[in-house]
């Protein structure tokens, strides 16, 4: 059976030893979505612009195969991103969420140029936490599960003038309770939320509620703990 070729830019999202002499790579790319490909180590060791193991790297992949698993047979780095500390956290916790939310296979190049754009900001930013939001949204957008701001999600009238709103990650915004498993967010937390007015001073915490509150809905069981590690590292940075 003839096997096909094929070639994209993308980012290595996580690797993994793969029997004695080959390592699996899940590797976001630009224009076939998140592929599972399938490096030999002898050959990343001889070659240093062929290492499956560096992430936050994007570089020209060439692979062959045919279902599931596919051979990587070229990868050239074209642009590297130097992430340290939380930033470099924030840059796994992106990758994590990639591998647990997309499926494999599916064409998604606005979601490749979300996670450069994010990358490339998280080289430099001193706030991580803000293109991280920026990021999450778009995500969420992409998948299907763009937020409303507009509309009462008990009532589907417009969202009437309060003081506070509630948002369910199963539901969406209302001016009423809708029970457990909800957050409460402020008028002018809402209306930085629907602007995505990242500069408000309004937007941070509601942000990270709303978006936190919907991933963990649309994981379900699955766990995050690049976002442990994060909490972790958050802490022993406010204890120093």
């Amino acid at each position: 059976m003839s096997q096909y070729t094929f070639e994209s830019k993308g980012f290595i999202l996580h690797s993994r030893r793969f029997r004695e002499n080959s390592v699996l790579l899940d590797v976001l790319t630009q224009t076939h979505g998140r592929v599972a490909l399938i490096a030999r180590r002898s050959v990343a060791k001889k070659k240093s612009a062929f290492n499956p193991y560096q992430v936050f790297i994007e570089k020209l992949f060439r692979w062959r195969g045919r279902g599931e698993l596919q051979s990587l047979q070229v990868a050239e780095q074209l642009k590297s991103f130097e992430l340290e500390k939380m930033n470099l956290v924030c840059g796994l916790y992106c990758n994590e969420l990639l591998v647990k939310v997309t499926g494999k296979h599916l064409p998604m190049e606005a979601i490749y140029t979300a996670y450069r754009e994010t990358i490339k900001s998280l080289v430099s930013t001193s706030a991580p936490e803000l293109p991280l939001r920026t990021f999450e949204a778009k995500l969420l957008m992409e998948l299907g599960h763009a937020l409303d701001f507009t509309e009462d999600c008990q009532t589907h009238q417009a969202l009437v003038d309060c003081a506070h709103y509630y948002y369910h990650p199963q539901a969406g915004f209302s001016a009423t309770t809708l029970g457990t498993g909800e957050c409460e967010v402020r008028a002018e937390e809402l209306a930085a939320l629907r602007a995505h007015a990242i500069d408000d001073e309004h937007f941070p915490r509601a942000a990270k509620l709303v978006y936190a509150g919907t991933i963990k809905h649309l994981l379900g069981t699955k766990t995050l703990n690049s976002r442990d590690l994060y909490r972790d590292l958050s802490k022993f940075r406010i204890a120093k």
